[in-house]
């Protein structure tokens, strides 16, 4: 595993359920409109 990806995965490992889903309906919401809420 390379260093960047160790790193990706501790930054995202704190995350609860709940605020991954908020965070991917907000990247889902940027791709649909071209711009964050």
């Amino acid at each position: 595993m390379s260093e960047a990806a160790r790193i990706d995965l501790v930054d995202r490992a704190p995350l609860t359920e709940k605020q991954q889903n908020v965070y991917e309906s907000i990247m889902q919401y940027q791709r649909v409109n071209g711009y964050a809420p």
